[in-house]
């Protein structure tokens, strides 16, 4: 099925027909005859090694891979918190089934029981003795891996052997002293399972790892934690190994993701002649000669970027407006702006208001007032037609978040029109390394002003758009979609209703929320969201309660804030998880993220999570330090992280109530049978949102179904699924 996918899209690509296809019952002899066709002109092997050996043997170019025995050496130099994080993170990485995951470590003595006592917080369990045997002797049958461990899960694994290991363990280890047949912990191992070694200098720590990939991994992969640069040549030059990596997760870094950018993306990696292979690096097109490739670890240049004009303070739409009339370099100005926009601000008389302001400047004004909430791509395409009608250079994106997320996808299609939602939608792990690239803008749109009427999306701010296309959300996200200007005027908010107040509000506190524990927040959005997380706090509850024009004017300062912070350091699973319930019953997208919020903190204050999120800038799980710090910004006091992070949450439930906010989504109406038939597929598609990837902690499916549930009927998220017991530093503040 997935052969007949890929050939299907290949085909309308304008490939071949039948460029693709697979043997579904594969022999020795059905598999022979395929390779010795006169109509087969290349190989690739990536089975086992009679498979390898056979493609060899046809006497045709053949591209093979090899076995991987990943040993990894951490020194006395490394950042030891990173390191035990990068390590548990590539061994947790597809339960260990990547051929380049971390197989064996090796420690210098000096740094043994600090670095093992780093991996224990981060979820590895060690066995000893009768257990340790019991391990052994499951790992390993007649000389070579069972079967029945590889791609398991620790649980699983420890159940199937008959040992006892932890609720919270991720990742199973033992220790050893020995390389070789006799040793079942130095093979490879293909799963949650790792060996620690020790060494007492780093020269006999880098000649033991010379020796484990010896052993069942030559010419494939080799890692070292060191900020010690020679050393780090030094083990490159050591290793037998093409596949050579520094301070970064190795079965993640391998297949060219997030850590490096000189490694291309594949999940077949060449181990060369050294192991027996045609090719040494990772399978592409270019896979001719060996090739020897250090990638270390590189953080990311990071921006802040924000529309080159923002104007803010009551009444202040005259003014900004009159700008748009500055003549360019040239003397050329702008002369057609279009309006998009919905029917309730033509009918509040905001639509005239702003009509009316750029008429009197010499502009020709058109209106689009389709837009509907949760704006679909019909929507988008209709107002690019209403666009090419009559051309305007400026486009003004005025109400809430959905006329101008229209706004953005208009500008899009109005100047891509061949574009597609697919595509411009498509999902990425990484900014700089999207496989669908976005489309330029400023073609014919010069200027895309945003003027918010409502206190939470951000939008004006922000270089995202979410569109509607059935029942599923597309969080559309590029800085070529970021406003030009934007125009924060308290005034269009005196008369919004309250429950509008309530959720637009919270939808703004959950965006700094996310964005201060987001994997890629820094100095400057922490900033950003901290202010916007004390102004909702105080200023929200009244601007609920009575409206005051002090209020409400914060809280939509407030909301622009927390934009910016969100604009530059992304969002999290809460909105991954809203987007989807949102489009499937409609529920008001800030009161769903209000619903949700708590058990998204319980999920991510972890300090071992199953699945850290990935980001270079991201060393070890930060969460429950990030939270609390939010606590004490609004004046919570607390002995410990995790006390802080239980008051935070009880603030929250308290601004909730005051706001009149539903607790659960029961509460809120949703049916449960009707929740309930979907709520598989709610939480893979959560899994799949362009929002998820930046979460601090990366989820599981089932355990978004968890968090899914506990919203819905309002139960701890801790009575579905194991959240760590309660640690030393939790029992220090209840005593």
């Amino acid at each position: 099925e997935a052969m007949r996918v890929c050939r299907d899209a290949a085909v309308a690509a304008g490939a071949p027909p039948n460029v693709l296809d697979c043997v579904e019952h594969p022999t020795l002899e059905l598999n022979r005859h395929v390779m010795d066709h006169s109509g087969i002109k290349l190989i690739v092997a990536t089975g086992g090694p009679g498979m390898v050996k056979a493609s060899y043997s046809t006497g045709k170019p053949a591209l093979g891979v090899g076995a991987g025995n990943a040993s990894v050496l951490v020194d006395d130099t490394a950042d030891l918190k990173m390191a035990a994080s990068s390590i548990v993170m590539g061994k947790t990485f597809d339960n260990g089934v990547i051929c380049a995951s971390e197989q064996s470590t090796v420690v210098i003595e000096s740094i043994f029981e600090e670095f093992k006592a780093l991996l224990q917080k981060r979820g590895v369990h060690f066995v000893y003795g009768e257990e340790r045997k019991k391990l052994g002797e499951f790992l390993i049958k007649g000389g070579s891996i069972n079967p029945d461990i590889v791609g398991q899960s620790a649980q699983t694994i420890a159940q199937k052997c008959g040992i006892k290991i932890p609720g919270d363990a991720v990742v199973i280890a033992t220790e050893a002293s020995e390389v070789g047949p006799h040793e079942p912990f130095s093979f490879e191992k293909l799963s949650p399972v790792m060996t620690l070694y020790r060494a007492a200098s780093f020269n006999e720590a880098k000649d033991l790892c010379a020796s484990i990939v010896h052993f069942g991994g030559e010419g494939h992969t080799a890692v070292i934690h060191s900020n010690d640069e020679n050393r780090i040549a030094a083990f490159a030059a050591a290793m037998p190994a093409h596949h050579l990596f520094a301070n970064v997760p190795s079965s993640i870094a391998a297949v060219g993701t997030a850590f490096n950018f000189n490694v291309p993306p594949s999940l077949t990696l060449g181990v060369g002649t050294t192991g027996g292979s045609s090719i040494a690096t990772n399978l592409t097109p270019a896979s001719l000669i060996n090739v020897k490739l250090m990638a270390s670890r590189q953080e990311h240049m990071e921006w802040m970027k924000t529309p080159p004009n923002l104007y803010f303070n009551r009444n202040c739409t005259r003014e900004a407006i009159a700008d748009l009339a500055k003549p360019y370099p040239g003397g050329k100005r702008d002369t057609r702006a279009m309006i998009i926009t919905d029917r309730a601000m033509v009918e509040f008389g905001y639509c005239t208001k702003v009509q009316m302001m750029l008429e009197q400047i010499g502009f020709k004004v058109a209106v689009f007032d389709e837009v509907a909430p949760d704006p679909t791509i019909e929507c988008v395409r209709a107002g690019a037609a209403a666009c090419e009608q009559f051309k305007p250079e400026v486009l003004i994106g005025l109400g809430g978040g959905s006329p101008m997320d229209a706004a953005k996808g208009i500008r899009v299609f109005y100047e891509h029109p061949e574009a597609k939602l697919e595509d411009v939608g498509a999902r990425f792990i990484e900014l700089r390394k999207r496989t669908c690239p976005f489309p330029d803008t400023g073609s014919k749109v010069h200027k895309l002003v945003c003027i918010p009427t409502t206190s939470g999306t951000g939008s004006e701010v922000t270089p995202f758009a979410v569109i509607t296309e059935g029942t599923h959300k597309y969080p559309l996200f590029s800085y070529r979609m970021t406003p030009d200007v934007a125009i924060v005027d308290s005034a269009f908010c005196d008369n919004l209703p309250k429950s509008l107040v309530a959720n637009a509000g919270v939808d703004a506190l959950v965006h700094a929320i996310e964005a201060y524990v987001s994997v890629a927040s820094n100095d400057f959005t922490k900033a950003h969201a901290t202010r916007a997380v004390k102004l909702l706090f105080e200023y929200l509850p009244e601007s609920y309660k009575n409206g005051t024009i002090r209020a409400r004017e914060m809280v939509h300062h407030a909301s622009t804030i927390a934009g910016i912070a969100f604009a530059n350091s992304f969002l999290g699973i809460t909105h991954s998880l809203s987007h989807q319930i949102g489009g499937a019953f409609h529920t008001p997208h800030g009161m769903t993220n209000a619903i949700l919020m708590e058990h998204v903190i319980d999920y991510n204050a972890v300090d071992a999570p199953t699945r850290m999120g990935v980001y270079p800038q991201y060393t070890h799980p930060l969460a429950k330090q990030r939270y609390a710090e939010l606590a004490r910004a609004i004046g919570c006091n607390g002995n410990s992280d995790y006390e802080l992070v239980q008051k935070f949450k009880q603030r929250i439930s308290e601004l909730k109530k005051s706001l009149d906010i539903p607790a659960t989504f029961a509460e809120a109406g949703i049916n449960k049978d009707a929740y309930y038939k979907i709520i598989d597929s709610l939480a893979e598609h959560a899994f799949d949102d362009q929002c998820t990837p930046a979460n601090p902690r990366f989820p599981l499916v089932t355990e978004l179904r968890h968090i899914l549930e506990s919203a819905y009927d309002g139960q701890p998220l801790s009575s579905r699924m194991y959240l760590e017991p309660k640690d030393a530093e939790a029992n220090k503040a209840k005593a």
